[in-house]
C-alpha cells in the first residue's frame, strides 16, 4: 500500500519541522508552495519533503489544491490531503493499513 500526504503552503516555515515528522512514515510527502519568502521551501527540502513550486494569480485555494493533487504519483493508494498546521498523530499509518479494504471507496 502506497500513502501520500499532500499539501498547499504559503510562508509556513514555523510549521515545517513538526509537519514533515509527523507524516514521515508516508510514501509520499508533497508540497506544493504558492509562493513563500520565509524559507519554508528550503526547510521543506532539507527535511526531505517533495516540493513544487507555483503561484496562482488571481488566487483560488480549490485550483491551488486541486493542483498538488495532480502531483500525488498515481500508484498512491491513499492520499490525504492537509493544511500545513494539521498533525497526524503517532500510529495513524498502522491505524490506515488496518483499516484498508482493496476496492472499497
Amino acid at each position: 500500500m502506497k500513502i501520500a500526504v499532500y499539501t498547499i503552503a504559503l510562508d509556513e516555515i514555523k510549521h515545517c519541522e513538526r509537519w514533515a515528522e509527523s507524516v514521515k512514515d508516508a510514501d509520499y510527502r508533497i508540497v506544493l508552495d504558492t509562493g513563500s519568502t520565509d524559507g519554508t521551501v528550503e526547510k521543506l527540502r532539507s527535511l526531505g519533503v517533495t516540493v513544487h513550486e507555483q503561484q496562482f494569480s488571481p488566487w483560488r485555494f480549490d485550483v491551488a489544491r486541486n493542483a498538488a493533487l495532480a502531483l500525488v504519483p498515481a500508484n498512491a493508494d491513499i492520499c490525504i490531503s492537509q493544511d500545513m498546521d494539521e498533525f497526524l498523530a503517532d500510529g495513524w499509518r498502522a491505524k490506515m493499513e488496518a483499516a484498508w479494504q482493496q476496492g472499497v471507496t
